[in-house]
């Protein structure tokens, strides 16, 4: 089966920030220091009106750690959820 790019949807990224930086009980502000990012960008993020580049989706993923694959495509709270 061939994987086309159009399928792949960061559709679970913005809420996967945000779950995981409330449970880790840090502050927007928080993360945005430790990325060199504002705390209105880290906002923009969670709210998915834009996304982090590569280099802090890879940071995000091993502050985590967690893969970038679970950062994109896994809904993490629903995993816990249940």
């Amino acid at each position: 089966a061939v994987l086309h790019i159009g399928e792949i949807r960061m559709n679970y990224l913005a809420q996967n920030i945000r779950y995981l930086r409330m449970e880790a009980g840090l502050s927007q502000a928080d993360i945005a220091e430790m990325v060199c990012a504002s705390a209105g960008c880290v906002s923009n993020w969670e709210r998915g009106k834009n996304e982090p580049d590569l280099y802090t989706l890879i940071w995000f993923a091993k502050y985590y750690k967690r893969t970038l694959d679970e950062l994109i495509l896994t809904p993490l709270k629903e995993r816990t959820d249940g």
